[in-house]
């Protein structure tokens, strides 16, 4: 059947509209061109992108369709195999957005995951690493020991001192059947403890006393347990090696605590990376958060997260990452994570898994030419060329297939090298499997199409008609509407000379400038001319006219009140 290879309209009537009858095919991609106002918007969002947000909601319950704003119903008899629509228009964000690039492409969510899985953190004060460690994690870390090593199991207990008085504490171990304690490094008898001083500053508890060998893994779990109890959850291992009198400690710890200063820590959790956050208010309280001075559009990450690393760089750092680095980085970790024997299957796998899906959403951003933004630019301060182009990108890196993309106008605002990304980037949603379908006057664009449609043959009441649909090659053939000339080259942009008129009234001059990622440039403007500020998207062409120019001369008229301002 037809309606299984195409999306059939009929009697299209929304706006100016003229009761249009379409066949579109899916899986291919369809350029709707023609003069402004002819009808192509209407078309493909009043009318095809409406009519997918309705079916939407005719399959939501009542009560949630009272909280959703969507298109009206279009004026038309029925629309045929419509897929799920994506509508990616050039919309400027809300100017109090607080969304970035990461978070549009949702990076900033598998970046969190990646942290919290492989991060290593660090203590905010002695900046050493801090790890939670399990009883078979201890045990193995001691057994990679030398064998015949002596080693004795103690649990701290200089906290448990806080709340009772050192003769309670040492009668109730009595009672519990230990031996022996550790005082300030020196091994005494409980029967000897009444002697001691009364405020040591390190008290722990002998648990036993053992030689590495063979056969003794039962014991040292058991001893650790018991340990790792008596010592809410530490346990220190003082290790003498064989054959010499090197003696030293290890400190172990179930808890994220820190070896050397023993403040403890939240465990890791994706949730610790969002600043500022309401329902995580517990974690990012004293003594890890929030930090008043973190780097980078990271302010309330608490001073814990912010000392989470990996291969030496934290949350923050990395999200100040541009495209292209993250991406390098990333690749990088990738290789070494491969190669990491000593780390943990399961760990590995997620870790790799996380690495993964970042890339699937670094990539497209990247052969669109977002390379240079950082993970952490504000959508504000984005240009709507680079917002239409991260929404497209973000698409790709989800991997949808099925769906039915609808562009108004993708060239607008981009420079003639991305527009070449612009056109792998829609053949990449097409070999998806889906159907895309853009407004627009590009003559590039509109050749590498698989299916044209041209609405006219003007403006207004006198628009809304097909005037042609067929493919690109039978467009250049016949030469028919206004885009059929300028398809086969019988017609061509006009290209005026060079006016040979009077001189420049003058010259306007601007100094240093440095405004976002302007290098202190200095530009002569002529007056009287028509002058063409150009560059890729991101190049600084608007923060030259916008935030450094136009407020110069904004203060320049406004000191003249009326008199000649001096150029």
């Amino acid at each position: 059947m037809m309606s299984e290879k195409y999306i059939l309209v009929r009697n299209a009537r929304q706006h100016n509209l003229k009761g249009i009858n379409l066949a579109i095919p899916l899986g291919a991609i369809t350029v709707v061109t023609g003069p402004s106002g002819s009808g192509k918007s209407t078309l493909v969002l009043d009318c095809l992108f409406a009519e997918g947000q309705q079916r939407y909601l005719d399959s939501m319950e009542m009560n949630p369709r009272r909280f959703v704003n969507f298109l009206d119903r279009p004026a038309v008899d029925g629309i045929d195999s419509l897929p799920p629509p994506i509508a990616l228009e050039q919309k400027r964000p809300l100017q109090a957005s607080r969304s970035t690039l990461a978070s549009r492409s949702d990076i900033l969510v598998l970046l969190r995951m990646l942290f919290a899985i492989h991060g290593t953190a660090y203590c905010p004060v002695c900046q050493i690493p801090i790890h939670a460690h399990t009883v078979d994690e201890i045990a193995d870390k001691i057994l990679s020991l030398k064998d015949k090593t002596k080693v004795t199991i103690l649990a701290p207990l200089s906290e448990n001192t806080v709340d009772m008085a050192i003769e309670d504490l040492i009668g109730e171990l009595r009672q519990q059947g230990f031996l022996r304690l550790r005082v300030d490094g020196r091994m005494i008898f409980l029967d000897q403890a009444d002697d001691m001083d009364k405020s040591p500053i390190s008290l722990e508890l002998i648990i036993d006393r053992i030689v590495l060998k063979p056969g003794i893994m039962v014991r040292l779990v058991d001893s650790l347990n018991l340990a790792l109890k008596a010592g809410n959850g530490t346990v220190v291992i003082a290790v003498q090696e064989p054959g010499t009198n090197a003696r030293y400690d290890l400190r172990f710890s179930e808890n994220m605590a820190c070896p050397s200063c023993g403040r403890g820590f939240p465990r890791l959790i994706p949730e610790l990376f969002s600043p500022l956050q309401s329902d995580i208010a517990p974690v990012l309280n004293n003594p890890q958060g929030p930090s008043g001075n973190a780097p980078h559009h990271m302010a309330g990450l608490g001073d814990f997260a912010s000392n989470v690393r990996i291969r030496g760089i934290t949350f923050p750092e990395f999200t100040h990452f541009t495209v292209s680095r993250a991406l390098d980085w990333l690749v990088a970790l990738k290789k070494a994570l491969s190669k990491d024997a000593n780390r943990k299957r399961a760990a590995l796998v997620g870790a790799m898994r996380i690495i993964e899906s970042i890339l699937g959403r670094l990539v497209p951003l990247a052969e669109m030419g977002l390379g240079y933004l950082e993970l952490d630019r504000p959508l504000t301060a984005m240009s709507g060329g680079e917002i239409q182009r991260l929404r497209l990108g973000s698409q790709l890196g989800k991997e949808m297939t099925g769906c039915l993309y609808i562009l108004d106008e993708p060239t607008q605002d981009l420079h003639p090298r991305e527009r070449r990304a612009l056109s792998r980037c829609l053949q990449n949603l097409k070999d998806q499997g889906n159907t895309v379908i853009l407004v627009e006057h590009d003559l590039e664009i509109i050749s590498k199409a698989d299916h044209v449609i041209e609405l006219g043959p003007g403006a207004g009441e006198a628009g809304g008609r097909i005037v042609f649909e067929g493919s690109p090659a039978a467009l250049k053939r016949s030469g028919i509407g206004l885009t059929g000339p300028f398809i086969n080259g019988t017609k061509r942009l006009e290209r005026r000379n060079r006016t040979t008129g009077p001189p420049p009234w003058g010259w306007m001059e601007l100094k240093d400038a440095t405004a976002s990622n302007l290098k202190g440039i200095t530009i002569k403007i002529p007056l009287n001319r028509l002058v063409c500020i150009t560059g890729v998207s991101g190049a600084g062409k608007s923060s030259l006219i916008f935030k450094e120019l136009l407020p110069e001369l904004e203060g320049a008229l406004k000191a003249s009140r009326g008199r000649a301002v001096p150029v």
